[in-house]
């Protein structure tokens, strides 16, 4: 059981079906488990603690009687009492404390798993080692007491030689394991492994899980790790392969070491078989947890699942608790106090532990129904993995009973069948149930919002795809007569260099230096006007391809078929499911076409239902485009079908193709290959000419539908899905999208007339980003519909595209995207030390793609907005991560954000405070930016900045660096001029009726709304600058996030009703599918519109730190607004 570090949390995330985070075994896995591990059977467990291995706060009195307080652990019970009363006590607490009849009431529960923890000393004890054995009848005893009851059996040995955490439940209380740092101490534990193995492995149906070492300390540091990912190795082979070479049906069960799942992804997976990993979630072992209320605690585990569902082994929860305080005696350790009433050294105490702990007599109605509430949203939770095993099945009587499974049933907080539910809704909706405490009805709120059109558009298409990857269509369902693009966030090519030009030129460009306060500094633009074009439009995205009806003629000619042509045209995208239906007619005779995204392979299915197909009359074409950097924007169409001999394309058919696959085309840009593989019905295929590009799918005559699998990928799949695997697949994601996360609902009972609208921009906004703006990567401003600056990410609307998933509870999402920090933290140390000769510290790209290389340009290399991002998204990961493993995930990230952020600030010596440039760009891009200085908001999002970086590493316990603090708090003053701020310092007065200034994104009042209250900001003069704003700037000229940030500010400011006329401003446009227009600047979508409008809706739904009230930045009449697992805003 986990004592310290605080207990590894998981984040604010989609709250996932039950199967969502399934592993099924394959009728091909070469292990058939004494349970179906990873089905939709959860594993339902207690941990048999303090039997045979001690733990002083399960059996207090067993300690207390030695009358000896240095008596703290197992090891020091035989080491500091004469040996035969050690002896007699263990034997007597051995025979008593666990008997058959224990396992009899465990089974009656309903339960299924029991485990039971052993230490290494029950089978090998060294000269100097003072433990008593005996523990192994006893262990073989309860092996036969579980199958006498039904029950399976996981062996966990717990303790190690030299304590794998330095906990007392690893046998031994001390402050430093040593268990990772002898090599004999490992090879004692391998040949314990070794011995359970050959006592168990032939027996699979009782003890059907081995688990080599519980919570080796991994946050010890990368030797420790390095030792424990070895030991988990050697155990595979000592378990799964214990009785030779033949796999044994024993899983076995590695711990996280208090790592994240994505330290495990891919660790002992096929090949490997047999595997599951083991979590432990307490809400009890640090302050950050004790001091929250009981309905944070509850919000906190049901958030656990997103994480689980990442993991790519079996996932079980091994240990955890309905307690919420750490008050039970010695839990923390004998002779150590509670956080809770400040007895713990160096807490300060949040109350009195009384009626919290000790016997459950003791405990009051109101809490008992907390413990069940908390107790039922963790099994929630801990069920979409494999499963869960309480800690514990009971303690000594009046000792702790909060952990108690035992009191839990005798006093009601725990039901007699753990899925009978009191509160059966609770995970869904603890933010706040809605209208008289009813759940809100997603499927009929979303379902209103089905987009219908019965006529191609010309500028966007309807779409289906997955975060990664979406397809364009038009009226056909298909890109029959629009070009419209199949986009990824994988696809990209670079084009050959410029005539001349050589790699060494690209490698060796060197833009202009400039001074910055004394320090010369190159920045990258102004070099080779070639190569830096190059590398500004290089690499650039790709549209992979396009798909369409071919209509023949009787004989099987080609027709010459316009969307005129087409009759009684209907197509509906069904929200809910993700699949686009589009049906018409075609000279008397009807055609159905089904369009979906698979969620987790990049494939588009398509099924066509129509007579013509029985008749040979219709099929399908596939065509390949050449793509260049030659154009900034590419919209509403992108690349070129006309340019034919720029590019390849060569058909492959054979043999050896992906399983459920017939035909594979490589099409090759340049010296990049992009495989479509396609599978599905019988077809004919073949290229129409070898001088172009199209391929001619001709189906059988056998059937009236025709269905294929299109799979799109940078190389050969290992197997292309049918089109009913792919429809399920769309099916489950999308409604797990809807059902499992945040969900706002403005429209159900509002009077507004507004309402409507609004809701219907919530919901197309949600399903358009979750399609195009959830992937691996951040998206592009146009997502995957076409190309903005040549398909490239800005890193400085990252916070606009991707800010909204932390609050609507989609942290599986954003955690595909957020782990690009890491990813370009060396290239934003290489861009702030090697090429711009800062002293330290990572200054963050602009303009970026895969490679985290930032493309030159002079706003490109000035911009510093961005800069601050990383620190806002590490503390929303933290709130719903609070824990020690999120806190050292993030620190090299913020500490290298940080560093830079100081040595920027220069200081003045003449006012003694630390100015923001110039050089620099502000957020508005719209001035002189080499006299730009101490820009409004720059200077309050540095100031905020800096704030949550000195409060992160106050979390971890370290000294703040001085010179963080030192520019905090002496960075220059706001600049202010006729009662509200100026864009920067010295900026002329008269900049308000400045056409100059005022046509761009008015960041002003960004100060307060997007941003908190900050040091130094004066609310008076904040509101004054919102209202000059509104009655003074050309909102006529605005566009995308600017709606989404005044609507912030309105809400901030207690203006409801302005802050919703925002979100439905005329200029704020949407088309019927829900793209967000680009206006006069962009080509449309522009979808940081998107994201600014669900980050101020979620923002003006939920509230804000210090907000009070129900929905408080919507208007209090005409409004009824709803919430369902949203999460306030900063």
């Amino acid at each position: 059981m986990r004592r310290i570090p605080p207990a590894l949390l998981f984040g604010l995330g989609a709250v996932l079906t039950a199967d969502h985070a399934i592993h099924v075994v394959r009728a091909d896995y070469p292990v058939t488990p004494g349970f179906p591990y990873g089905s939709s059977e959860k594993v339902r467990g207690v941990n048999i603690g303090g039997w045979l291995v001690l733990e002083p706060w399960i059996t207090p009195s067993l300690f207390e009687r030695t009358g000896n307080e240095a008596i703290i652990d197992e090891w020091t019970f035989g080491e500091y009492q004469d040996r035969g009363v050690a002896e007699a006590a263990l034997k007597q607490h051995w025979d008593t404390f666990y008997t058959e009849d224990d396992f009899r009431q465990i089974a009656a529960a309903s339960l299924n798993h029991v485990r039971i923890p052993i230490g290494y000393w029950a089978f090998d004890v060294g000269p100097d080692e003072p433990y008593i054995q005996g523990q192994l009848p006893h262990l073989q005893k309860a092996i036969g007491w579980a199958a006498n009851h039904g029950l399976k059996v996981i062996v966990d040995l717990h303790g190690s030689p030299g304590s794998q955490n330095g906990y007392d439940n690893s046998g031994q209380r001390i402050a430093t394991p040593l268990w990772h740092t002898n090599s004999t101490n490992v090879d004692r534990t391998n040949a314990v492994i070794k011995t359970i193995a050959d006592m168990f492995v032939g027996n699979p149906n009782v003890v059907s899980i081995i688990a080599p070492l519980n919570e080796p300390a991994g946050y010890v540091g990368e030797a420790a790790l390095a030792v424990i990912k070895q030991y988990w190795r050697d155990s595979y082979g000592n378990v799964r392969y214990g009785a030779g070479s033949t796999q044994t049906d024993t899983v076995v069960l590695i711990h996280d070491a208090f790592q994240s799942s994505s330290y495990w992804s891919g660790f002992l997976t096929p090949p490997s078989h047999g595997v599951a990993i083991d979590t432990h979630i307490y809400q009890v072992f640090s302050s950050d947890f004790i001091i929250m209320s009981q309905d944070e605690h509850i919000a906190l585990a049901c958030n656990q699942r997103s994480v689980l569902s990442q993991y790519d082994l079996w996932v079980i929860v091994g240990e955890w608790s309905p307690a919420m305080t750490d008050c039970a005696k010695y839990l923390n350790g004998r002779g150590i106090g509670a956080r809770y009433d400040g007895t713990y050294p160096g807490s300060s105490g949040v109350g009195s532990c009384s009626g919290f702990s000790g016997s459950a007599s003791s405990f009051s109605d109101d809490y008992k129904t907390f413990l069940r509430k908390f107790w039922e949203a963790q099994v929630t939770s801990y069920e979409t993995g494999s499963g869960w095993i309480q800690w514990t099945w009971k303690t000594e009587e009046g000792a702790g009973e909060e952990w108690s499974y035992k009191a839990g049933l005798d006093n009601g907080w725990i039901p007699n069948d753990p899925t009978d539910r009191q509160f059966p809704t609770i995970c869904g909706f603890v933010a706040g149930a809605g209208l008289h405490g009813k759940k809100i009805d997603r499927y009929a709120v979303v379902s209103r919002y089905n987009p219908t059109r019965n006529a191609s558009s010309s500028e966007t298409p309807m779409q289906v795809g997955n975060g990664n990857f979406a397809f364009g269509a038009d009226v056909t369902g298909l890109q029959t007569f629009q070009p419209f693009a199949i986009m990824s966030s994988w696809g990209w090519k670079n084009d050959s260099l410029p005539p001349g030009c050589t790699l060494g030129d690209v490698l060796t460009y060197k833009g202009a230096s400039l001074d910055n306060h004394g320090r010369n500094v190159t920045y990258m633009y102004d070099g080779v006007p070639d190569v830096m074009q190059w590398l500004i439009s290089n690499p650039n995205r790709v549209n992979l391809g396009r798909v369409g009806l071919l209509f023949l003629s009787a004989s099987g000619e080609t027709l010459n078929v316009t969307e005129s042509d087409l009759e009684n045209k209907t197509q509906k995208l069904d929200l809910w499911t993700g699949e686009i239906t589009s049906s018409f007619s075609f000279n008397g005779t009807s055609v159905t076409v089904k369009t979906v995204c698979a969620e987790d392979v990049d494939v588009i299915g398509v099924q066509v239902d129509s007579p013509l197909v029985s008749q040979g009359r219709l099929g399908l074409f596939l065509d390949f485009p050449w793509n260049d950097g030659l154009a900034k924007f590419s919209a509403p169409f992108v690349g070129r079908f006309n340019a034919t001999s720029n590019h390849t394309t060569s058909l492959v058919q054979s043999s050896r193709l992906p399983k459920g696959s017939r035909a594979q085309i490589v099409h090759t840009l340049v010296n990049n290959s992009f495989v479509t593989t396609v599978g599905g019905s019988t077809f004919n295929i073949s290229r129409d000419s070898p001088d172009i590009h199209r391929y001619s799918v001709i189906p059988s005559r056998k059937s009236s539908t025709f269905s294929l699998s299109l799979s799109y990928a940078l190389q050969s799949p290992d197997h292309v899905p049918g089109f009913k695997r792919v429809e399920q697949s769309s099916v489950k994601a999308w409604k797990s999208f809807w059902t499992d996360a945040g969900f706002v609902d403005v429209y159900t009972g509002s009077t507004d007339p507004r309402a409507d609208k609004l809701q219907r921009r919530i919901i197309l906004s949600s399903y358009l980003m979750r399609v195009n703006e959830a992937g691996d990567y951040p998206p592009q401003e146009s997502g995957l519909v076409n190309d903005g600056w040549y398909g490239k990410f800005h890193l400085e609307m990252v916070y606009w595209h991707s800010a909204h998933w932390a609050l609507w509870g989609n942290w599986d999402l954003l955690h595909r995207s957020l782990p690009f920090y890491s990813r370009f933290l060396e290239t934003s140390i290489e861009r702030a030390r090697i090429q711009q000769g800062w002293p330290k510290g990572a200054r963050w790209g602009k303009m970026s793609d895969p490679t985290g290389r930032s493309a030159p340009g002079q706003i490109n290399e000035l911009l510093i907005w961005q800069q601050v991002h990383p620190l806002v998204f590490a503390e929303y990961e933290y709130r719903a991560f609070p824990s020690l493993q999120m806190l050292t995930k993030w620190r090299t990230i913020i500490k290298e954000t940080v560093d830079w952020m100081s040595v920027f600030a220069f200081h003045n010596e003449s006012t003694g405070r630390y100015d923001i440039g110039p050089p620099l760009f502000l957020v508005n891009e719209d001035t002189d930016p080499l006299t730009t200085r101490n820009p409004a908001f720059e200077l309050s999002y540095w100031k905020y900045g800096l704030q949550l970086a000195e409060t992160w590493f106050k979390r971890l316990g370290e000294k703040v660096p001085e010179d963080w603090t030192t520019v905090r708090e002496k960075l220059a003053n706001l600049p202010i001029d006729n009662g509200t701020y100026s864009l920067y310092e010295g900026i002329e007065s008269d900049f308000w009726t400045d056409p100059e200034h005022v046509n761009d994104h008015p960041s002003l009042v960004g100060l307060y709304g997007w941003l908190p209250e900050t040091p130094g900001l004066n609310l008076t003069i904040a509101k004054a600058t919102m209202e000059k704003t509104w009655t003074h700037w050309n909102i006529s000229n605005c566009w995308g996030w600017d709606f989404g940030m005044l609507a912030m500010s309105a809400a901030r400011n207690n203006e409801p009703e302005q802050a919703v006329s925002w979100l439905l401003h005329d200029v704020f446009s949407f088309d019927d599918v829900g793209m967000p227009t680009g206006g006069t600047r962009v080509p449309t979508p522009y979808f940081p519109g998107s994201g600014s409008l669900l980050l101020a809706i979620a923002m003006m739904a939920k509230g804000w730190d210090g907000s009070s009230g129900t929905a408080p930045g919507f208007p209090q009449t005409g409004w009824n607004v709803r919430t369902e697992g949203m999460a306030k805003a900063l």
